[in-house]
Formats: C-alpha cells, sequence, structure tokens
C-alpha cells in the first residue's frame, strides 16, 4: 500500500511523479505528510526552490503550522518535514487544493 504524487512548474506543465510505500493508514494526515517529506527530500536532491504545496487535507496545514509538536499525533514526522522545508527556498503550503 502507498501514496503518489507528483511535481509540476511554474507553468503547471507535468515534470515528475513519485511513490512513498505507506503502511496502517487510518487518517489523511498519514498519507499527506509522508508524501510530502519525501517530496521535499527529492526536491532539495534536485536543488528546486520556490515551491508551493497543495494539499486537500486541511489537517495537514494544521499540523504543519502547529509550533508546538507535542499536541501533534504525528510530531516527528512533521518536525521531518519542517528540517527539510528549512532547507528549500521560499516554500508555501495552500490548503483545500482540490483533487485532480
Amino acid at each position: 500500500m502507498g501514496v503518489s504524487s507528483f511535481f509540476r512548474d511554474d507553468l503547471g506543465q507535468f515534470r515528475a511523479p513519485f511513490a512513498v510505500r505507506a503502511m496502517l493508514l487510518l487518517r489523511a494526515t498519514q498519507t499527506e505528510l509522508p508524501s510530502i517529506k519525501h517530496g521535499l527530500k527529492l526536491l532539495q536532491s534536485l536543488q528546486v526552490g520556490n515551491i508551493g504545496i497543495k494539499t486537500a487535507c486541511i489537517e495537514t496545514t494544521k499540523d504543519l503550522s502547529n509550533v508546538n509538536l507535542e499536541l501533534v499525533a504525528m510530531g516527528g514526522l512533521v518536525d521531518d518535514i519542517k528540517v527539510a522545508s528549512s532547507a528549500i527556498h521560499n516554500i508555501s503550503i495552500y490548503a483545500n487544493a482540490p483533487r485532480i
């Protein structure tokens, strides 16, 4: 079982897909957060900046913006994402992106 996502450029053109293995998925954040983490690591290796992350899960954006990680169910993963995103120039997260 797993989740997948893709990258688009500034013009909205498809650039690259990726997939993340995930087991025992019970909540939307359990699919969104690992996918975001994997995508950020891939973008770091490609040395890409000016990133917009779009998600359809508002809980994910709340978790990522929460300062107190003890209140977040997947706090360790959120911390990993924050560390990975700190190495990328100009990153934004958009909530309620429509599913394509």
